[in-house]
């Protein structure tokens, strides 16, 4: 421990001895250190946390893979019931599926996302209250008297200022009064995802009444002791084929076979957005090829450190020689030199902690609010930051004193420099290749997949992004029947206080605005949103084309030429579709082909199937219009099949979308809108303002950043690789000073000494680019599906990404070239 201090106060030494070399070490490396460290941060909160649950290894989610594509999709309550009666796999079953909603306590109202849940929710899971305490069995029974819902921390602080009487305070949720039975504990933030922390939680019973078993939900089973996960999948596949044989039995319109879901389960712990398991692989593979992006800009700067280190060390050959002289070890000078590799690496690890929390703070602030997640520095980052110091520290210590040890004593104090033979100079060369390939990597990748999203960004919608405005609008009706649709008569009921809202919305609107009708339109769902549930299955009443499987979509009359989609037969919705009319439709140009090819499709009819429809007979809708197809924003290649019904005639609002048209979004059109909101109902308001343009910039934020974090790091891989093959070329110079002086003193002239000193930087860019021309085509296979479909290989990205590289490693050799070309014979000649 004595010689370990001794070691490290010579290296604190020695590194300050050289403050120049030294800066640069820290910079590069606090530089390349941050970037690391800021990525795994944040890819540790969404990927690698596990949940704060007790034992997250025993939980499981209970997935159904419809057919057809083989799509991830919830189960629903019916499964977690069949489950509770037949299951001998888990020790305890329970279910939870998202839902954002309006809630108002005595004076403030908030717009929060929530959790519907069975009672033992919090019991399955093993989370703790940090205030009142959990649902309990009355909970999932059916006319309660009193409706309880637990809240999460930061619900408590925003509605309540964290007063303790709120446990047992009254608010308003869904039509209904619910009081405060529990606050859960702050690291508790449910399990919907990660983005989207959850604030509220009530059980499925008391929030959707008698039906609760025909939504959809996640079920979560805690496997028993001694089970392993593929005898319980194994077994879990039969109880889900005997439950399908009795629903099948007792429906009017049966599955057919090639309907019927399979099943598959998977960790809790290995999933983070379990509402949408399929979308979970853009984000898993965009963390883990930004991971491999930022390790490359690391590499590229451990590469360059030892090349500028391996250089002072030429300067410090007659140190090390003396030192060896007077008998000092081989193994000592490598301590001494693992001392000052330590030193440089710890400094630019602290440092690249201090860049991590900026970068982490600049994602946070211009971040949109449904990417950002809480990002701890606990300590899996800092001690994955520790590691990474000490394995850079030691893997410089190995590649730089091994040139000490290996130089020829004699010859570096009879000469007073190192004397390197020819293989030292091509292991020289050999550090260079791999930054000036990396570096062209990343280039050819940034540009190629830029030159992809530009395109995706051009592409047409279907829908004037950039004129349109959406409103996200709650709606609490407080007159709404104990249990939700629990007789036909309530339900009409609830249907009459529905159109009369929205008689009374649209005319308000209209009249604040000073538009005709047709210029301001509602819509149940956001018209370019990806589609995160599955589509719903429509067939045709004449068989002709069998069945499609398409996104229900409700609107208001006037929507599509609102949205500038263009009605290419048949017409809009009008004042003629009213409740008592019959059931129609307007469909996109894509289902129209796939179910009625060649044929005219206005006057079909076609109907939504399902679970639940299969027990009665299908509502039948009759077409009578035929739209443009609207164009995923992700994938513009493809077309969204949809079906859109009139929220005239079926409509149960909950969250809706007020969209109308708009150059800009003024802050008069935003309080005219709430205005007239508010003046329709006291119970309802504005919570979200903005252009489509904004929402799809929202969705394709991910592939953004991932571009500009490539763009980045290519960026700052070629100043690095310009860098190294400075000071390589630097070094060379230095050791060929005699040679150099004895061509010109033999007649050489200045440019032909500049040539040969671009030729040894030309070489090793050539050898460079032609291992990074290939690496760069398969990265760009492997990246392809990142930002949808897009070209392997852009030839005019690539000319230009060689140019770029080429041109700016050729810049870094000329400096020296110019110095070596000023050398005087005269004095090198005399001092030999």
């Amino acid at each position: 421990m004595k010689n370990l201090w001794q070691d490290m106060r010579f290296g604190f030494r020695a590194v300050r001895g050289s403050p120049g070399v030294s800066s640069l070490t820290v910079c590069v490396l606090a530089l390349g250190v941050g970037l690391n460290t800021a990525t795994f941060s944040i890819v540790n909160a969404v990927l690698f946390r596990p949940p704060p649950v007790h034992e997250p290894d025993r939980l499981v989610y209970e997935y159904q893979i419809l057919p057809g594509g083989g799509r991830t999709a919830m189960t629903d309550f019916g499964v977690l019931e069949f489950l509770r009666q037949h299951g001998d796999v888990f020790e305890s079953v329970t279910a939870h599926s998202p839902h954002t909603d309006l809630i108002r306590a005595a004076d403030r109202s908030v717009t929060a996302a929530g959790e519907i849940v069975t009672a033992n929710y919090f019991d399955v899971l093993g989370v703790r209250m940090a205030r009142g305490r959990r649902f309990g069995p009355a909970e999932d029974a059916l006319n309660t008297a009193e409706r309880a819902m637990v809240i999460s921390d930061d619900l408590w602080t925003r509605l309540f200022d964290r007063d303790p009487a709120a446990i047992g305070a009254r608010v308003r949720l869904a039509g209904h009064t619910f009081t405060i039975v529990g606050v859960t504990v702050p690291t508790f933030r449910g399990l919907s995802s990660p983005w989207a922390p959850t604030e509220w939680w009530a059980t499925a019973p008391q929030y959707y009444g008698a039906d609760y078993r025909y939504f959809g939900t996640g079920v979560i089973g805690r496997i028993r002791p001694g089970i392993s996960l593929e005898q319980a999948r194994a077994a879990v596949a039969a109880q889900h084929e005997l439950l399908w044989m009795a629903r099948n039995a007792a429906a009017v319109v049966p599955l057919p076979k090639g309907r019927v879901p399979s099943v598959i389960l998977l960790p809790v712990d290995t999933v983070r957005a379990p509402f949408h398991p399929d979308d979970e692989v853009v984000p898993a593979r965009l963390s883990a090829a930004v991971g491999m992006v930022v390790a490359m800009v690391l590499l590229v700067a451990l590469v360059n450190i030892i090349g500028v280190l391996r250089a002072r060390n030429v300067a410090r050959a007659s140190e090390m020689a003396v030192r060896r002289a007077i008998g000092a070890r081989g193994i000592q000078l490598l301590r001494q030199l693992a001392s000052e590799s330590l030193v440089l690496s710890l400094a630019g690890g602290a440092v690249g902690v201090l860049i991590a929390r900026a970068l982490v703070g600049v994602y946070r602030r211009l971040t949109p609010a449904r990417y950002v997640v809480d990002v701890p520095f606990d300590w899996r980052v800092m001690g994955f930051t520790l590691g990474l110091a000490v394995a850079i520290g030691v893997l410089i210590a190995l590649a730089t004193g091994w040139q000490a040890l290996g130089a020829n004593v004699n010859g570096v104090l009879g000469r007073g420099g190192m004397t390197v033979a020819h293989p030292t100079r091509r292991l020289r060369h050999a550090v260079v290749i791999p930054q000036v390939a990396v570096s062209l990597l990343l280039l050819l990748v940034a540009g190629v997949h830029v030159r992809a999203l530009a395109g995706i960004e051009r592409a047409p919608v279907g829908i004037a992004l950039d004129d349109t405005a959406m409103f996200d609008i709650g709606w609490i009706d407080d007159g709404f029947p104990a249990l939700r649709r629990s007789t036909p008569a309530m339900a009409e009921e609830e249907a009459a206080r529905s159109r009369a809202f929205l008689r009374s919305l649209l005319d308000g609107l209209h009249g604040a605005l000073g538009t005709a009708a047709g210029t301001v339109a509602l819509t149940d769902r956001s018209p370019i949103e990806d589609r995160a549930e599955p589509p719903s299955a429509f067939v045709s009443e004449a068989a002709v084309g069998g069945e499609v499987d398409a996104f229900p979509l409700s609107v208001s009359p006037g929507y599509f030429a609102t949205i500038g989609t263009r009605v290419l037969a048949g017409r809009e919705f009008d004042a003629r579709d009213v409740r008592q009319s019959p059931l129609v439709a307007v469909v996109s140009q894509s289902v129209a082909d796939r179910l009625w090819p060649g044929r005219p499709a206005i006057g079909r009819r076609l109907a939504p199937f399902s679970v639940s429809t299969s027990r009665s007979q299908p509502a039948w809708l009759t077409v009578i219009g035929v739209v443009a197809d609207v164009h995923p924003i992700l994938r513009p290649s493809a077309a969204t099949p949809m079906v859109y019904v009139s929220l005239t005639q079926q409509w149960r609002p909950s969250v809706m979308h007020v969209i109308t048209p708009t150059a800009g979004m003024p802050a008069s059109l935003v309080a005219a809108v709430t205005q007239a909101v508010r003046t329709t109902d006291v119970r309802a308001d504005v919570f979200h303002a903005r252009r489509l343009s904004q929402v799809a910039g929202e969705m394709l934020y991910p592939r953004r950043t991932a571009a500009a974090i490539l763009t980045l790091s290519g960026l700052i891989g070629l100043l690095l690789a310009a860098t190294g093959l400075y000071a390589v070329v630097s070094q060379s110079i230095a050791q060929r000073v005699r040679e150099l002086s004895i061509r010109i003193a033999v007649g050489a002239d200045r440019w032909a000494v500049i040539a040969l000193v671009l030729r040894e930087g030309l070489l090793v860019v050539a050898v460079g680019i032609a291992i990074g021309v290939p690496l760069s085509l398969v990265a760009l296979r492997v990246t392809a599906t990142l930002v949808g479909t897009m070209p392997t290989a852009d030839p005019l990205t690539f000319l230009f990404g060689i140019a770029v590289v080429a041109g700016a490693t050729l810049l870094a050799c000329y400096g020296p070239a110019r110095r070596a070309a000023s050398v005087d014979p005269i004095e090198t000649l005399r001092s030999e």
